[in-house]
């Protein structure tokens, strides 16, 4: 860690006693480090060229155009949408399921979902899938969100980055901590539910600069210290 610049040395001490004090979790030395990378990422991301499918695009589906809205926050990664979407065509085979709606956008083209011309139906690839008919059910963990069957509450949908926990429940009073949840009512969709997480950036960007800002009071503290516990010659 000598080799490291003074800032990255801070962010570890830092993410390494916060983390453990705020979950009590033991970490091996692989897994710290690779936690502590994506903490990293999420403060100090490398700026990549992006392009918005639906910059020049005029959605008239309904929930097309709240997806269009949440674009660019999902691909800057300061919004995390779940889409939760519910099918029951011609032949009443129910399908439905929960998608990251970031995940899907750095996967496939959707230019022709913003111009309606194909629908959003969930694969058996994302973040949770339920055929009716089959009784078939997939649940799989994505790039931002990991699901978790609890006891009490059923689904829950985990945070990778900031490990909070969205209640997908529709009953239940609210979603969980910064996420808001919205149904959306369209003639194309038997039911659609959005729910959007904000990812702690700024938090974490607040609590870092604190750090920094208590690390130099201290070190000029103990410079003024040293200098005037000094006699003059």
């Amino acid at each position: 860690t000598n080799l490291l610049p003074k800032r990255s040395k801070n962010l570890i001490f830092v993410y390494q006693n916060d983390y453990s004090r705020c979950t009590g979790e033991t970490l091996d030395k692989d897994s710290f480090y690779r936690r502590l990378q994506v903490v990293k990422d999420l403060l100090y991301p490398i700026p990549k060229a992006y392009h918005l499918t639906s910059e020049f695009l005029i959605p008239f589906d309904p929930v097309m155009q709240e997806l269009a809205i949440r674009e660019r926050s999902n691909r800057l990664h300061v919004l995390s949408t779940i889409i939760f979407v519910r099918h029951n065509p011609r032949l009443q085979v129910e399908v439905s399921g929960y998608i990251d709606f970031n995940e899907r956008l750095k996967a496939e083209d959707w230019q022709p979902y913003f111009e309606g011309k194909r629908k959003l139906w969930p694969k058996i690839t994302d973040l949770a899938y339920y055929h009716w008919k089959v009784g078939k059910m997939q649940v799989n963990v994505s790039s931002n969100y990991e699901p978790v069957i609890d006891s009490k509450h059923g689904l829950l949908l985990k945070n990778i980055h900031d490990r909070k926990y969205i209640n997908v429940d529709p009953k239940a009073v609210t979603p969980g901590v910064d996420t808001t949840r919205i149904r959306i009512y369209s003639d194309a969709y038997k039911h659609v539910i959005l729910y959007d997480h904000e990812n702690g950036i700024s938090e974490k960007k607040k609590f870092i600069g604190r750090f920094e800002k208590e690390a130099n009071k201290k070190q000029t503290r103990r410079f003024m210290n040293e200098t005037y516990s000094t006699p003059f010659l």
